[in-house]
């Protein structure tokens, strides 16, 4: 399939042009950002070495100031595409930073746009007119949508007590756009004790008009867009309260409990022998094979914990999300159709084409339902079709 898309892998943006491997575009911006915390740790590392005597600090522990460049978290965390041939636009994240970016030429520029130190930014989504719709989230575990000027002027236009995410312009509109939003309860102190199921809400931003476009007291109704003539598409997965409390499992977990409180313990111990004398408590071989050190690969989804390595366990061995995360297609005045499932992103492309992704492979489903495998790669949660030059 001839076609550009950009898609986020396991914190990375990575690009696709055409039958050509997938690549990783390094952010210049993030670069720069991990430059300067580097250069902060070094002046600071005077600090370090007078308390790195005391077990309590975990600096010691881990070996002091750490120098290496990827140390420092940056995470990429939307992607969209953006007015011109070749442009698209991303937000990135580090521990003290949110940032929107736009590049041209597939990588060759980057322009920062905009940039705040308490302030987070997802889901971007530029319309006709130039204006850039994203979502805001905010300390208290709410998250409202906002709208940025071509000039870079960034205002909320919705709030209250709820989650308003994923907003999408509707093909052809300048006025319209489409969003999930899921309410939030709370205890009589005030905490977090819930969100209630997302459902699909669609605003005027000339009138103010806001109507809700589909809802269920079961179900969930994810990262909706609407084509222009006014179909809908969205992932629709069932609703959960909370966590699903398995009897066998339980009680499993039980008898297991004192072996793994004595593993934790042991492996604590092996940690700190490998500091002080560079070596573990027990060697690297167990029955004549070398044992894996594999790093714990996972991601949150819409409130769901997706574990890479137990999923990959599974037979088919690819889907990161279940059969029941089904991409859907509403026409006006229809009923919901199924046009594929385990999805966990999708984009709308110019010709009634979509792309999406079960997590660990991203597919091309066209216009008459045929099913095309673009690329497979780790921990996919984004993926959207670029304008091409």
């Amino acid at each position: 399939m001839n076609c550009t898309i950009a898609y986020i892998s396991d914190g990375r943006l990575r690009l696709k042009q055409g039958a050509t491997e997938p690549r990783t575009m390094e952010s210049r911006y993030g670069a720069t950002i991990k430059e300067r915390v580097l250069k902060g740790r070094e002046r600071n590392a005077w600090k370090q070495n007078a308390r790195s005597t005391s077990f309590l600090y975990g600096e010691a522990l881990w070996g002091g100031v750490a120098k290496d460049i990827n140390s420092v978290p940056i995470n990429i965390t939307s992607i969209c595409r953006g007015r011109e041939p070749g442009q698209f636009l991303y937000s990135l994240q580090s521990d003290a930073l949110c940032g929107i970016l736009r590049v041209e030429n597939h990588g060759e520029e980057e322009q920062r746009l905009w940039n705040k130190h308490d302030q987070r930014v997802r889901f971007l989504d530029v319309g006709g007119d130039g204006r850039m719709v994203c979502s805001l989230e905010n300390k208290l575990g709410t998250a409202d949508l906002g709208i940025m000027s071509p000039e870079g002027g960034l205002r909320e236009i919705t709030e209250g007590d709820s989650l308003d995410t994923a907003p999408r312009w509707v093909v052809g509109s300048t006025s319209r756009i489409v969003f999930q939003s899921a309410g939030i309860g709370r205890d009589r102190e005030g905490h977090m004790a819930g969100v209630g199921p997302f459902c699909v809400e669609s605003l005027d931003l000339e009138t103010g008009d806001m109507a809700t476009l589909i809802q269920h007291q079961d179900t969930d109704y994810l990262t909706p867009q609407m084509d222009a003539a006014g179909t809908l598409y969205c992932i629709r997965r069932p609703y959960r309260t909370g966590p699903e409390v398995k009897p066998l499992q339980l009680a499993k977990d039980v008898l297991l409990f004192p072996a793994r409180m004595i593993y934790a313990v042991f492996e604590f111990f092996s940690v700190f022998s490998q500091f002080f004398t560079g070596k573990k408590l027990t060697s690297t071989t167990a029955g004549g094979a070398r044992q894996k050190q594999v790093p714990p690969a996972y991601m949150i989804v819409w409130g769901n914990y997706i574990d890479a390595q137990q999923s990959e366990a599974k037979k088919d061995g690819d889907d990161l999300v279940p059969a029941t995360w089904e991409l859907i297609r509403i026409k006006a005045g229809g009923k919901p159709e199924v046009l594929a499932d385990h999805v966990l992103s999708f984009d709308l492309g110019p010709e009634g084409d979509i792309v999406y992704t079960n997590g660990s492979s991203i597919y091309h489903l066209s216009a008459d339902g045929k099913k095309e495998k673009l690329a497979k790669d780790t921990m996919v949660e984004q993926v959207v079709f670029l304008p091409k030059f």
